[in-house]
């Protein structure tokens, strides 16, 4: 993209990469023999899966890739099933349809406000809270609650799956590299999408099994929990030569480097 480092990088374009790191990095003071660098794995320009899995990545890809399988698994449960459920726990159809609209209202609120707290806070931990009010939210669909507080869960499930699965293509963007970021988003969206067709199909053998309303919720909401833990554990650090901050390290901002001045 025109507007990123790297693509300035190649320009040459040292002056705007300079305003740009003065708001990124308060502390530090441009000077006219500033240079900025490519890293490594930005230079590379294979981008076989195989890479997904090096520099210490290979723990977080897995990770990666659990979370999207269990929050498409729960985004396409609820999708496919809960009409049926509700209508089975005795709602009228209209009734049952208006919480799947509540569900998708949800969705939207959960996609805007969780990208503005990940735009603020730590994008790790604004995940794994989501994924965690996913798990509580989706358990008590399955509770006697009052109408008003029925709907009041359901647009938070709609937040925290569908919402929730919006921020996690901007994690895996931020997670990889440029040079390899679409392969790392397009495989773990493939994996994901398997826990989508799988959903609705574990789902309907639960339901035809008749057990009881909260226990068809609980199944569900079992995957927010291994997806809170996978983000929890996802390693998103790399080992590098030499710490930010030691006396003559590069500064590092994504897949920049910028060398101080007097650096070769």
């Amino acid at each position: 993209m025109p507007e990123s480092m790297a693509f300035l990088v190649r320009s040459g374009r040292t002056q705007a990469l300079q305003a740009i790191l003065a708001r990124l990095v308060r502390a530090h003071e441009p000077r006219h023999d500033d240079r900025f660098i490519l890293s490594d794995d930005e230079a590379v320009g294979s981008a076989a899966i195989g890479k997904l899995f090096q520099n210490g990545r290979a723990l977080g890809t897995v990770m990666l890739w659990t979370a999207f399988f269990t929050c498409l698994f729960m985004v396409y449960a609820l999708s496919s099933w809960l009409t049926k459920l509700m209508a089975g726990a005795g709602y009228t159809l209209g009734s049952a349809l208006t919480f799947v609209l509540v569900l998708n209202f949800g969705a939207m609120i959960g996609a805007i406000a969780g990208g503005w707290l990940a735009d603020r806070f730590n994008i790790n931990r604004v995940l794994a809270s989501m994924y965690a009010l996913a798990a509580v939210s989706i358990s008590l669909l399955g509770m006697p609650l009052p109408t008003w507080a029925l709907f009041s869960v359901v647009g938070l499930a709609g937040a925290s799956t569908i919402g929730t699965q919006i921020l996690t293509y901007a994690y895996a963007g931020q997670f990889y590299p440029s040079s390899i970021r679409s392969t790392g988003i397009g495989w773990a969206s493939g994996v994901g999408r398997s826990g989508a067709i799988l959903a609705p199909i574990i789902i309907g053998i639960l339901v035809e099994m008749a057990l009881p309303l909260s226990l068809n919720f609980v199944a569900i909401a079992l995957p927010a929990v291994v997806a809170t833990i996978a983000v929890l554990v996802m390693n998103r650090s790399r080992s590098d030569e030499s710490a930010p901050g030691q006396a003559g390290a590069p500064l590092e901002i994504g897949a920049v480097s910028a060398l101080p001045a007097g650096e070769k």
